[in-house]
């Protein structure tokens, strides 16, 4: 049998206490990117299996354009979307390669969910390079907003880079 004692009260205390001293932390904040525009090709399908409805759609071209680079995207990679039968949602899983206007290639991939409209897609996104330029791109939190037509012939993802939120003082470093 249990019987709370002295320590296992104030212990609940001060637990207790730490939780009121400490309020939600500030929301971050973001910062545009830019806009991937892509244009498709007519979707292949690979078929049902044990995760879904795959079906590949190749990147035949498209731009990035925005306030911190503009790019061209290469007819390479595609979308290797995944839908599932049973709800009608699609899942957005693109990898695609982005050559900036002064010749850095950046690697992209973009992954997320179709919304309740079934009309875009909330998705992730991630860059890496080696060009000392764009290293940044190496280390960032990004989130787009896609849509596209009916006719699946193009896609366009907003996207933003999301910002720690500004605190006072220099902040808690790890050891």
């Amino acid at each position: 049998m249990w019987i709370p004692t002295v320590t296992t009260a104030v212990s609940g205390l001060l637990v207790a206490s730490i939780a009121n001293a400490n309020p939600t932390p500030p929301a971050p904040s973001l910062s545009y990117l830019g806009t991937l525009n892509l244009t498709l090709a007519p979707p292949i399908a690979i078929g049902v299996g044990p995760l879904g409805d795959r079906n590949f759609f190749a990147i035949t071209g498209g731009s990035f354009t925005g306030p911190v680079l503009s790019a061209t995207v290469p007819p390479v990679g595609g979308d290797w979307g995944l839908g599932h039968p049973s709800v009608g949602a699609f899942k957005v899983e693109a990898r695609y390669h982005l050559r900036t206007s002064d010749g850095a290639n950046i690697y992209g991939q973009s992954e997320g969910p179709q919304q309740e409209d079934l009309v875009s897609t909330h998705t992730r996104i991630k860059w890496e390079t080696g060009h000392p330029r764009y290293e940044w791109v190496n280390k960032m939190a990004a989130v787009g907003i896609g849509s596209s037509d009916p006719e699946l012939k193009w896609t366009a993802i907003e996207m933003w880079k999301v910002e720690g939120p500004k605190r006072e003082g220099k902040g808690r470093r790890r050891k």
